[in-house]
Order: C-alpha cells, then sequence, then structure tokens
C-alpha cells in the first residue's frame, strides 16, 4: 500500500514520513497487513507549505479511525510527533497550535506528555489557560484513542508548581559575619518578597490556582528569611 498527503501546496519529506510511521504503526497496533491498505491523508491547507514531523500523532489516530471505520468525535484535535511504538514526541509552537485549534471550534487538544513542573508543561498551562482550550496529555497514540473515539471524556490539566516546602525542622542561621551590614541584606529580602509578591497578584484570573502555588512558595522563602537565611530568600 502508499502513503500520500495532499492538500498543501507542498509537503514536506519529515510530514510524509510521520505519516508514514503512522500508518505503519496503526497496522501494526491491529493486527493488519498494512501493504494491503492505501492511506490518504489530506490537510486543508492550500494557500502554504507543510513541514515538520507534530502531525504524527494525528496521523496515526486517523489512520486507526479509517482502519477500524470508527468516527472521531469532533471537539478535539491532536498535535505530537509519533515513534514506530506509538509513543508521542513533544512539539513546539504550543500556542499557535492550540489558537488554531480553538479558532477551528475544537473544546479539547491533545498534547504529548510533557513532566509536571518541566517548562513544556508551563507552556501548556498557559496555552490552556490564555486560549480557552482544555489540553490533554497522553504518552502514546494508545492513550490519546479513547478520547479520539469518544469512550473517555478529556479533562483540563492541571498545573502543580511546586512541592509545599516544610522548615519547621530547619534551625536559625548563625550568622557570625560582624562585619557585615545585615540591615543590607534584611532590606534586600523585603524588597525581593514585596516585589515578587506584587507581580503574582498582577498575573490574570485564569492562573488562580497557580497563583496560590506560587504565594504558598514565597510564604516558605519569607519563613527561611526570619530564619536568617537572607541571601537564600532573596
Amino acid at each position: 500500500g502508499a502513503v500520500t498527503v495532499s492538500g498543501p501546496s507542498s509537503v514536506a519529506q519529515d510530514t510524509l514520513q510521520s505519516a508514514e510511521t503512522g500508518a505503519a504503526y496503526a497496522a501494526n497496533y491491529l493486527g493488519v497487513n498494512e501493504s494491503a491498505y492505501n492511506f490518504s491523508y489530506y490537510i486543508n491547507d492550500n494557500n502554504s507549505p507543510v513541514s515538520g514531523p507534530s502531525a504524527g500523532l494525528s496521523f496515526t489516530i486517523l489512520a486507526i479511525s479509517g482502519l477500524e471505520h470508527k468516527p472521531i468525535i469532533q471537539n478535539l484535535a491532536a498535535t505530537g510527533t509519533i515513534s514506530p511504538n506509538g509513543t508521542a514526541g513533544l512539539i513546539g509552537g504550543i500556542f499557535d497550535k492550540a489558537a488554531a485549534a480553538k479558532a477551528a471550534g475544537k473544546s479539547f487538544l491533545i498534547v504529548p506528555y510533557a513532566p509536571n513542573s518541566s517548562i513544556e508543561s508551563m507552556f501548556y498551562y498557559a496555552a490552556q489557560q490564555n486560549l480557552g482550550i482544555g489540553i490533554v496529555e497522553v504518552k502514546d497514540a494508545s492513550e490519546a484513542l479513547p478520547y479520539a473515539f469518544g469512550n473517555k471524556a478529556p479533562q483540563q490539566m492541571h498545573f502543580n508548581y511546586s512541592q509545599n516546602y516544610s522548615i519547621t525542622t530547619l534551625p536559625s542561621a548563625n550568622q557570625t559575619c560582624n562585619a557585615c551590614n545585615m540591615s543590607y541584606f534584611y532590606s534586600l529580602e523585603n524588597m525581593t518578597t514585596n516585589m515578587t509578591t506584587a507581580e503574582i497578584n498582577s498575573m490574570g484570573g485564569n492562573f488562580s490556582s497557580l497563583k496560590q502555588q506560587m504565594l504558598s512558595v514565597l510564604g516558605a522563602y519569607s519563613a527561611i528569611g526570619a530564619k536568617g537565611y537572607l541571601y537564600t530568600a532573596s
């Protein structure tokens, strides 16, 4: 069988390769002979060339949908690279992709899993909260299928900024620097705390959960400062 991608003015080799990988995984996942089928993908974008492998996860879901004759629900989109074993790989441009999905009327966007508190996870959360589209993380294609076929209800992601700090057992600092200007360090710690508090409180209402987490962390550092660890607190 053949794998083709049409629609745009041109299709880059890495995009075609991701479609081929998705078709191969889909056939293997379902235990069918890939060579017995032709996989034809159409991308609705006639005005610009298409490149990059980030449609791989979508290609895979579409291939499985076609082979099983199962319709995909209409309120979600997907992005992510695909590996031969079905693992979904990280992508760039999450804001552009989420905005495009939102503009197309989608309520959720399936994305590759990112470790909690990672930069990628922060970008996911920011895109969700700013653009009003739910972000659903999956580790591989098989994890995405229940969402795609409507067997599992998608839920918006939650972002945990940090673990709670416990400083109750932290001893007070032993300040032995007699020549130091300690008032300077106290002023620095107070200034930094006030400035950071103002910045956190200026965050939009969409980030109320994140604001609470950050203020909690800031409070822990203020408590560290109160124990004499002024430079660390600052």
